[in-house]
């Protein structure tokens, strides 16, 4: 079927993104960088992916505090694409290529969720805290 990656691959590609964006946390390599070269070079030589292909999400899944949102990807596009991904996409979606902007380090949610910790439980105490 023209344009259809395997199965094989699209599972490759796609474990690998996130398992590479843990090992990046875990070292002082460039594994992840190499990751986003290869991911790169793929669009450019082949096409974007599909939503389905890169298992998109219309929101980034559980747990609650989980930010690896689509507006805070490095393939991020204002207001509503990816560079990677085909279609219109959304802020607060996720895929399974994500991938966090240059120079933010892989995980960073999880420290700045905890940072905002005390004021999030303040705002909360207080009634002020929305859902979401």
């Amino acid at each position: 079927m023209p344009g259809f990656i395997p199965l094989p691959d699209v599972v490759y590609l796609l474990t690998n993104s996130i398992g590479r964006a843990a090992i990046q946390a875990l070292s002082k390599g460039q594994q992840l960088e190499e990751w986003v070269t290869a991911i790169e070079r793929y669009v450019a030589q082949n096409r974007l992916f599909t939503k389905f292909e890169a298992l998109y999400v219309t929101v980034s899944p559980p747990p609650f505090f989980w930010d690896y949102s689509c507006g805070k990807c490095r393939w991020w596009q204002e207001p509503d694409r990816c560079k990677v991904v085909e279609g219109q996409i959304g802020r607060y979606a996720w895929c399974a290529i994500w991938v966090p902007p240059q120079g933010v380090p892989p995980f960073q949610w999880s420290r700045d969720y905890l940072t905002s910790m005390p004021d999030r439980l303040r705002e909360y105490a207080m009634g002020r805290l929305g859902v979401g």
